[in-house]
């Protein structure tokens, strides 16, 4: 039988509070800059925002992704230091999320992907 525990409201609230850092895998694509703008516009508890890109050397070296009133670097995924984020967004193809979307993952990441990459996977919810 499965017991229920219900969080007290005042734990409620303090994890309602909380605040995340944030990466943003394929940050210039047309679905990393949309889901750049829905983190805006919802006012996603945000501590920090990391706009990363695979292919870095496609990306003009000024580059900067806008959220809110900040203009945010563009960073490069690889030696990225997965352990600085507790979520990351991969909205980039299914190459780039095969190959780093399990290392976030193994950092403690929790990873959402927008690729088909994992699909058919079933040890992938």
């Amino acid at each position: 039988m499965l017991k229920q525990t219900l969080m007290p409201l005042s734990q409620l609230e303090n994890k309602m509070s909380e605040k995340f850092n944030v990466a943003v895998i394929g940050a210039t694509t047309a679905m990393g800059t949309a889901l750049i703008q829905l983190l805006e516009q919802r006012d996603f508890p945000l501590a920090s925002l990391k706009a990363i890109e695979a292919d870095i050397d496609n990306v003009d070296e000024n580059a900067s992704v806008k959220f809110k009133t900040e203009h945010i670097a563009i960073n490069s995924i690889v030696d990225f230091d997965w352990s600085s984020v507790h979520l990351a967004f991969f909205c980039d193809s299914d190459a780039v999320s095969l190959k780093h979307a399990p290392l976030a993952a193994d950092a403690g990441v929790a990873v959402i992907d927008s690729s088909s990459a994992f699909d058919k996977r079933i040890d992938v919810p």
